[in-house]
């Protein structure tokens, strides 16, 4: 990560060990810092400060995840500006252990088969073949239960800590690098929280699904009490390719995702109908515990308003289909593939603040609330591409008067 992207970036600087004074051989345990809120410049200044000095003091940085806010290198290696003061101050720490069995190395070893993959790409491989492997040490910690449950009990529980609502948002943005898209049909086996028909959805949580029934239906086998869950035009990613277990078709599912439940079967007679439908030669018997047959339908995000309809929705529905109606005209954003190009609305500028610190995050920003079109395919050929050039129209202030 090029320094000046992180040279604003907060970090947090804990004083972990004692002090040793260089003309005494006393260890003093006071600490020095607790917990503050340091830019990367102020740390430089103040390590480089204690070394003309003479006094050696031992520092770890507690970096979340995401401080590089539109790269996935971070989760990896430490950016190249902590590299540089581990070469000279501090000693080099990373998230994963670096042995040859590691779950950061047989990651690597995956995405290293992506040759023509840019550097970004293959980091987000990286991740995305971390999270589907039976992955328990992490953290500095072995033993611990697989990291994707851990990272996705944090997200179920509404309030996760920084470092998981940190790796949240660095997997999202890998996976709009990999290209997600509208899938037409997918399946999940799992112990479903509480649906009712008619009502909205999200999982609260990444979602592993298949493309293929009898994977899905295996997951039903055991233990008792399973769902099998069938979602319609729904947005994910299809990660097989870069999985741990390629043989499962798997598509994985954002945690935001909006879902309608638009079929609930809780009669066992009804569940296996429906599973024969779906897959002809299922031996239903297997499924006899089997407690739900749930329809999710994710097509509900791209519908447009028509007239006055729309305001029974809500006024938080509504903002979000006038905001994909305004992206996906010509006031609010323009797109060229051609030219390597994204062209916005003068408030993206103005209230730069409210929608990324860089030009990627604004760009990503858009196309996560655009709704499906080709528009949105185009914007997100040219995220690829970290060069792209941004630029701003100007303001049409008739829009006003709408």
């Amino acid at each position: 990560v090029p320094v000046k992207r992180l040279s604003n970036t907060l970090t947090r600087a804990i004083y972990r060990r004692s002090i040793k004074s260089p003309n005494r051989s006393v260890v003093h345990s006071s600490p020095w810092i607790k917990e503050k809120l340091f830019s990367f410049k102020a740390i430089e200044k103040y390590l480089k400060a204690f070394h003309k000095s003479g006094i050696r003091k031992s520092v770890v940085f507690c970096v979340p995840l995401v401080h590089s806010s539109w790269r996935t290198l971070d989760l990896y290696t430490s950016c190249h500006f902590l590299q540089h003061l581990s070469r000279q101050f501090v000693p080099h720490i990373t998230l994963f252990p670096s042995d040859p069995g590691s779950c950061l190395n047989k990651a690597k070893q995956k995405s290293a088969t992506f040759t023509t993959y840019t550097q970004d790409k293959q980091k987000a491989v990286q991740l995305v073949n971390i999270y589907t492997q039976e992955c328990k040490a992490y953290m500095g910690v072995t033993g611990k239960p697989n990291l994707y449950a851990t990272l996705n009990e944090n997200l179920r529980s509404g309030n996760p800590r920084i470092v998981w609502n940190d790796m949240s948002a660095l997997l999202s943005k890998g996976l709009v690098l990999l290209g997600s898209q509208v899938i037409p049909n997918l399946y999940r086996g799992c112990h479903c929280p509480v649906v009712k028909k008619g009502t909205p959805f999200t999982f609260k949580q990444f979602a592993s699904t298949t493309s293929n029934p009898d994977v899905a239906l295996k997951f039903l086998e055991s233990p008792a009490g399973k769902s099998f869950i069938h979602i319609k035009k729904a947005e994910g990613t299809d990660v097989q390719p870069y999985s741990r277990f390629p043989t499962e078709d798997e598509f994985l599912l954002g945690p935001d995702i909006n879902l309608d439940v638009v079929q609930v079967e809780t009669d066992i007679n009804r569940i296996h109908e429906e599973i024969k439908k779906i897959s002809p030669t299922a031996d239903v018997r297997k499924y006899r515990t089997v407690e739900k047959y749930v329809v999710l339908d994710g097509s509900r995000k791209t519908k447009k308003p028509k007239g006055n309809a729309h305001i029974l929705q809500g006024i938080e529905e509504e903002l979000r289909l006038a905001g994909e109606a305004f992206l996906e005209g010509d006031d609010g954003c323009e797109v060229s593939v051609a030219r390597n190009e994204v062209k916005l609305s003068m408030i993206f500028k103005w209230y730069k603040e409210d929608f990324g610190y860089d030009k990627f995050e604004i760009a990503l920003w858009v196309h996560d609330h655009m709704g499906d079109c080709q528009k949105k395919k185009d914007l997100g050929e040219i995220l690829l591409d970290k060069n792209f050039k941004l630029t701003h129209m100007s303001y049409n202030w008739s829009l006003n008067s709408k």
